[in-house]
């Protein structure tokens, strides 16, 4: 196993790995050169990635023990889990409380790793819909994107509407299909008070 490296020391190995990538370019055939020089360069190119593929895993599995974890989180499960339960969440960072989806480690952009999770409203907009057309006697549905009160933004489906029906701007609210396999996120049209 390859000892693990400080990040900088790794980001410069790593530059150099792929820096040599670019002199290995396949020859082209009838150019007449040696395609046994080629091969060799390709199969040291090959070993220096195995070794910079491992000194990351290595760097990565030290800092998961130096923080005390016994495995890597898994965001996505974690958050697959809480649709099993009936409950929608997502993630926010405690340091800025801005709210993140795709489930994930860090947050995009600072990197804080304060991520919590917090029950949703399931409260949203329809931002963007297609319908995805197909042939009979298989029904036609919607694909939409969808704005949350929360500020994220996430792919799914209206499912109580016609799918020619859905319109952007429409407001909608979250709920958990279980018919599958696997619960999934869907939504409704938001009942209008009044």
């Amino acid at each position: 196993m390859v000892d693990a490296v400080p990040m900088e020391e790794y980001r410069l190995r790593l530059s150099a790995v792929l820096s040599g990538c670019q002199a290995l370019r396949a020859p082209e055939p009838g150019d007449g050169r040696d395609y046994r020089i080629h091969d060799a360069a390709r199969v040291a190119f090959d070993a220096g990635c195995g070794r910079v593929k491992e000194a990351r895993r290595s760097i990565i599995a030290r800092t998961a023990e130096g923080q005390g974890m016994s495995e890597f989180p898994r965001p996505v499960e974690e958050w697959q889990a809480h649709l099993a339960e009936g409950r929608l969440m997502l993630q926010r960072s405690r340091s800025t409380g801005r709210f993140l989806f795709y489930p994930r480690i860090a947050a995009p952009g600072s990197g804080a790793r304060d991520l919590e999770w917090v029950r949703a409203s399931g409260r949203g907009t329809v931002h963007a819909t297609t319908v995805v057309r197909r042939k009979p006697p298989e029904p036609s549905y919607n694909v939409v994107l969808v704005d949350l009160e929360e500020g994220v933004r996430l792919m799914s489906e209206v499912v109580d509407t016609a799918p020619d029906a859905v319109a952007i701007g429409m407001a909608v609210r979250a709920r958990i299909d279980r018919d599958g396999p696997v619960p999934r996120l869907v939504f409704v049209r938001e009942a209008i008070d009044g």
